[in-house]
């Protein structure tokens, strides 16, 4: 697999996390869980602009230590 897939892949996978947590919020709002929409709100737009970094392969701390099969590089 080269750069581009792997980055393609993990745009995808991020992008599935924060839908993912957005059929959550929507389903603990209807349930008038609010607390627990908020957390899931909060994760689906941290997903969200975690694959949105991939795809213009920029990067902050956290998203890029918790990638699968990322390392960066901190000592630059």
């Amino acid at each position: 697999m080269n750069n581009e897939e792997h980055r393609s892949e993990l745009v995808r996978y991020w992008w599935s996390k924060a839908e993912e947590s957005m059929a959550s919020a929507k389903r603990e709002f209807e349930a008038e869980s609010y607390s627990i929409t908020v957390n899931r709100l909060y994760y689906s737009v941290f997903y969200g602009v975690s694959a949105a970094l991939f795809v213009f392969q920029k990067a902050f701390g956290s998203p890029l230590r918790i990638s699968p099969g990322i390392r960066q590089n901190r000592s630059a």
